[in-house]
Parts: structure tokens; C-alpha cells; sequence
């Protein structure tokens, strides 16, 4: 029996089908991996099969399982990164569940595609978009509950945990250092600094610290205290007391992210009504 095999048609379809599916993988596990990333690493995932197919003398089955393991596996690491068992796991998850949702909407189009009615570019993008869409709309109707998480502030040799809630609304950035800052309940921040500390910021945030006074209170001076200006809902102009922490830690589902000399805006109010969470994050304090 004579079959014509085509490499090079062999590896563009692997290197677009590896490239969405990664892309799909990496929305589904809230991953921050750049298109080129992922694309890079359909660039790896295409390679492997085509080595396969060109140096295997005869192909088989368990051959071929093991061989498609480490391609993923390359892929993977490459187009989403892990850094620990579990995300590995749940990786591949990810790639494997967009495999199945993809292959399922090009298996019905299928008939499209043997009729040469559309280019295989089109329908599989268009399969993208539609998994892409649907995949937003679900986290979109999930609400606010997967956007409460745990967070861990650090102050020196002190920490404290609180729940947080991840705000889009939330844009508020240091003048100085044009950083991201997170609103955090003034009382539950209070635990990160001793008594002298703590009367020392107290007087900060009434304005009524002398100059000399300020030399002199070290703990105070750590924290780099300043005033940001602010809107929000029912205030059209206020003044929010900012503090810089030495380390935030946030855990999601898909693991923890430890930013450095982290902006906190202190508020003397609570930030919500049934005690749910303490903290406002900031979303591009995720990303900075």
C-alpha cells in the first residue's frame, strides 16, 4: 500500500492545533503565559511528532504514548510553566481537557472541511473563538466567589493572614513609583507592627506627627507612609494613607504569587459588611 506523507503539512497542522490548545490550556488554568510562549512551545510539541515520524523504524503503539507524553510534557513546560507537582498535574489536565473540546468541535466539522468548503486556518480558529467564548462566559457567571483568596502579609519577622478579594474596579497606583496598591482594613493591619509602630502610624494618619518626631521613629520610616488621593463610589475626593509592606503572598487554585515592598492604602473602615474579606487586591499587583 503507497501513502504520500507530507512534513511539512504534517507539522504546520500540529504547530496551529498545539497552539490553540495551549493557549485554551492556559485560560483554563488562570496562566499568565505570553502568546509566544505558547507558541514556542507548539513549536517544540510539533518538532517531537515530526522526529518521531522521520527516525522511528517501526511505529508503535506504546512507542507512540511515551513519545506524545514527552512532547506534552515539553509543551507544557514550555507553553504554560509549573512550579510544582500539583500544577504539573493540573497542566496537564488543562492541555488534555482543550484537546477533547477542540477535537470535539472539529470532529463535527469535519464534513465542512472533507468538501474543502473552508481552510482548515478558518475552522480551527473559529473552533478557538468559540471555546475562548464560552470558557470566559463560565468564569463570568462563576461571580465573585473564585475572586475571594488568601492572603499572607509579611512585615518583618511578623505575618498575618486575611482574605482577600480580587478587584478589577481597582486601579488605584502610587504617585511616586507608579506601582499597583491593594485597600486593607487598617485594624487588620495593625498585628504587623509593635506598640511603638503602631501609635506612630496612628499619629501619621491624623497628620499630627512633628517633623523631629518623624526622624526619630525608625519603624515609621520602614514603612515609607505617604497619602494617595482617590474616587470611589459615594466619594468623589479623598485622601487614603499608603503603606509599604515588605511581602504579600496571594494562593489561588493554581498556586501562590509573593510580591515584594507591596503598596498597601489603609482603610479605616470595613470593607465589607459580613466580614468576608479584609483586603482589596489590585489586579495588576498579579502581574507586576
Amino acid at each position: 500500500m503507497y501513502c504520500e506523507f507530507y512534513i511539512d503539512v504534517f507539522f504546520a497542522v500540529n504547530l496551529l492545533m498545539n497552539f490553540w490548545t495551549l493557549c485554551l490550556a492556559n485560560l483554563l488554568r488562570r496562566g499568565t503565559a505570553s502568546p509566544w510562549r505558547a507558541f514556542w512551545g507548539a513549536f517544540i510539541g510539533a518538532a517531537f511528532l515530526c522526529g518521531f515520524w522521520i527516525f522511528a523504524g517501526e511505529i508503535s503503539t506504546a512507542g507512540l504514548v511515551i513519545f506524545y507524553s514527552i512532547a506534552v510534557l515539553a509543551m507544557i513546560y514550555t507553553g504554560c510553566g509549573f512550579q510544582s507537582l500539583n500544577g504539573l498535574f493540573m497542566a496537564f489536565a488543562a492541555f488534555f481537557g482543550a484537546s477533547f473540546l477542540l477535537g470535539g468541535i472539529l470532529l463535527f466539522a469535519e464534513p465542512f472541511l472533507g468538501k474543502r468548503k473552508f481552510p482548515f486556518l478558518v475552522i480551527t480558529t473559529a473552533a478557538y473563538l468559540i471555546l475562548y467564548t464560552g470558557i470566559k462566559l463560565c468564569k463570568y457567571l462563576k461571580g465573585k466567589r473564585s475572586l475571594l483568596c488568601e492572603v499572607q502579609i509579611t512585615q518583618k519577622d511578623r505575618k498575618i493572614k486575611i482574605k482577600g478579594l480580587y478587584d478589577t474596579g481597582n486601579r488605584l497606583r502610587d504617585t511616586g513609583t507608579g506601582k499597583p496598591v491593594c485597600v486593607m482594613e487598617y485594624s487588620s493591619f495593625l498585628p504587623l507592627l509593635d506598640k511603638k509602630g503602631a501609635d506612630a502610624l496612628l499619629e501619621f494618619c491624623k497628620m499630627k506627627l512633628e517633623k523631629d518626631g518623624w526622624e526619630e521613629t525608625e519603624a515609621l520610616k520602614e514603612l515609607q507612609p505617604r497619602f494617595l488621593f482617590y474616587t470611589s463610589v459615594g466619594c468623589q475626593k479623598g485622601l487614603l494613607p499608603v503603606v509599604c509592606a515588605d511581602c504579600m503572598t496571594v494562593y489561588t487554585e493554581e498556586g501562590k504569587r509573593e510580591v515584594r515592598d507591596v503598596f498597601i492604602g489603609l482603610s479605616r473602615t470595613a470593607l465589607s459588611a459580613d466580614n468576608s474579606f479584609q483586603m482589596i487586591i489590585n489586579p495588576g499587583i498579579l502581574k507586576s
